[in-house]
């Protein structure tokens, strides 16, 4: 990589796992660098994968230990694999400077009313906010989209229309291989986003 060279990782942030994107280049020319799965929790361990769940099956007392537990352990887990993707890029000579998250929603989880939506909105967050502080940590800054309108935020940023946006979404997803889902395509645009920034 050249001096001019730059790198972006992006995430589509789910229920116990990210899919990750990693570009090179610059923004005006995007370049698959990788693509990784992120696991945030034990996903076959429905405590470790659903801490508020958790929660609410079993009471606050119980609950908040079953969620302390699964942060430790998201946490862990996030620390490590941002790490081991950010000594990837070091070594082809390129760092990240910020990270680029696709959520569902940035809904606050205390203003809704019922306990098992909240309970996905307050596991949406924590996925969330375990990516963030192990990026911090890292050094990175945290650029937050949201799913439903990650398409336009990016084309404002990137000044692209959403056409160019697709084309070279397509391309990127060509080298990719499949599978080359939704998230796949969100975590780019973060990637790409975050490569701007």
């Amino acid at each position: 990589m050249t001096n001019s060279a730059r790198a972006g990782i992006g995430c589509r942030v789910k229920t116990g796992y990210a899919t990750a994107i990693l570009l090179v280049g610059s923004p005006g020319a995007p370049v698959l660098f990788r693509r990784a799965h992120i696991l945030l929790a034990d996903l076959d361990d429905v405590d470790s994968r659903q801490p508020y769940h958790a929660e609410l099956e079993r009471g606050e007392r119980a609950g908040a230990a079953v969620v302390q537990t699964a942060r430790r352990d998201a946490q862990r887990r996030a620390a490590r694999a941002l790490k081991n993707l950010l000594k990837e890029l070091r070594r082809s000579g390129v760092a990240p400077r910020s990270i680029g998250l696709v959520v569902g929603s940035n809904v606050d989880p205390l203003t809704l009313g019922n306990p098992h939506i909240r309970a996905h909105a307050l596991e949406g967050r924590f996925y969330r906010e375990v990516l963030e502080t192990s990026a911090e940590g890292l050094g990175l800054r945290s650029l937050t989209l949201l799913e439903r309108e990650a398409f336009d935020a990016a084309a404002g940023t990137l000044n692209r229309s959403l056409t160019q946006l697709n084309v070279v979404l397509t391309s990127i997803g060509k080298v990719a291989g499949r599978p080359w889902r939704r998230d796949e395509q969100l975590a780019t645009l973060a990637a790409w986003v975050a490569l701007a920034s």
